[in-house]
């Protein structure tokens, strides 16, 4: 049976005019948000539209319509506004703190009454720069103020003799540590409450001699170390101060054999058989040039720390010598041992890593001091005297 159906043709091109507008399709568009709303709107989180100097939702309540900003000023330009406030108010404070830090007394004292009438930082700074006999002024000034107060020391008249670098003599003004008061000098973590024995210390190191000037090592060690370094200084100390001679009591070197002959060490100075016991407590044995570099170390290191002079500073090697960190930051004793000048400015600055020395364990365990000879090759005995040294070669 044969059904009748409508054909189906295909729909007709449609041009550019045919097209259907999507606005007519779309929703009607919202009227755009105010940019700033009135307190009492963001307060009751009600619709505000903005209105100057009353919004209608304030003027239907009959509440005070309050707005942060001018009619002129956007929400970003408020937001900026109120940055720069802050950024002002910040410098005036550190320009406060480093008044207080250095300043003359005449400067500290008129800001502490201000601080205490409870004065914002603002306050002060435009109240002490009225009296310019305080001699507060902007930071390109304060630069030059300065400079000028370091040339008004005069010529500090460093010594210069030759082979002798000018960084060999640190000096400063006499009245230098007035200027302190109970400022700590170096800048480490513990950096606000030093004690007043160790910022006489660190004002002591800026005007001796580089040769003279001794580590911080302050903080007792811990565990089975607190009376490894101590000891043997005191003890040394001790004899020379009786009138005993530095060679009598720590000998000329390290004495080597008292490493792995017991003989040997019987009959070593107290230096040398303290070096020994130290180089056997880390690594554990005795007849390796690994040990006997840790001996030299231990020995000349020490040596410097109970003898301070010109000839025992020079003695030890460069790499050893302590770096400024040791020098102004209290640390124990052990630090000063560690032979990478970097990572003793590193351990120095954390306390953490003095608490728990795991490190010295794997310091021990990975130095490696390489030899390319025969072992004994690095040996020298000294017939008239029966010690035993490294030849010179060994000790480069």
């Amino acid at each position: 049976m044969a059904m009748n159906y409508r054909p189906i043709k295909p729909a007709p091109l449609m041009d550019g005019s045919h097209r259907v507008d999507k606005s007519t399709r779309s929703a009607p568009k919202r009227p755009p948000a105010t940019k700033t709303a009135c307190w009492g709107c963001r307060k009751r989180k009600a619709k505000c539209d903005g209105q100057r100097p009353a919004c209608a939702n304030c003027i239907k309540s009959t509440r005070e319509c309050v707005y942060d900003t001018k009619m002129s000023d956007s929400g970003t330009r408020a937001l900026q506004l109120a940055n720069q406030e802050l950024r002002e108010q910040l410098d005036a404070s550190n320009l406060l703190l480093r008044q207080l830090a250095s300043g003359a007394p005449e400067v500290r004292g008129p800001i502490l009454d201000f601080l205490a009438g409870n004065k914002q930082p603002q306050e002060i700074i435009r109240a002490l720069r009225i009296d310019h006999s305080l001699g507060l002024r902007p930071k390109s000034m304060e630069r030059r103020q300065v400079f000028d107060q370091l040339a008004s020391l005069g010529d500090p008249q460093i010594p210069v003799q030759t082979g002798q670098g000018l960084a060999t003599f640190l000096r400063i003004h006499s009245n230098y540590g007035n200027s302190f008061g109970n400022l700590p000098l170096s800048s480490s973590i513990r950096t606000n409450n030093y004690p007043p024995e160790v910022q006489d210390a660190q004002l002591r190191n800026f005007t001796v001699p580089i040769w003279a000037v001794a580590t911080l090592n302050t903080l007792p060690d811990p565990g089975g170390l607190r009376e490894a370094f101590t000891n043997v200084y005191n003890e040394a100390t001790r004899l020379i101060q009786e009138g005993n001679s530095l060679e009598k009591v720590v000998g000329t070197h390290p004495e080597i054999a008292a490493l792995f002959e017991q003989e040997e060490f019987d009959k070593s100075t107290i230096l040398s058989k303290w070096a020994a016991q130290m180089v056997h407590s880390v690594k554990l044995k005795g007849y390796d040039f690994t040990c006997f570099a840790s001996m030299y170390i231990f020995w000349y290191l020490m040596r410097w720390m109970i003898s301070p002079s010109p000839e025992t500073y020079a003695a030890m090697p460069e790499w050893i010598r302590p770096t400024p960190n040791q020098l102004f930051i209290p640390h124990i004793n052990m630090v000063d041992f560690a032979i990478w000048p970097a990572f003793r400015e590193l351990v120095v600055q954390l306390p953490s890593m003095q608490e728990h020395m795991e490190w010295l364990i794997d310091l021990a365990n990975s130095i490696q001091c390489e030899w390319p000879y025969e072992l004994d090759q690095a040996l020298y005995k000294n017939e008239a005297t029966g010690t035993i040294d490294l030849v010179d070669l060994a000790k480069k």
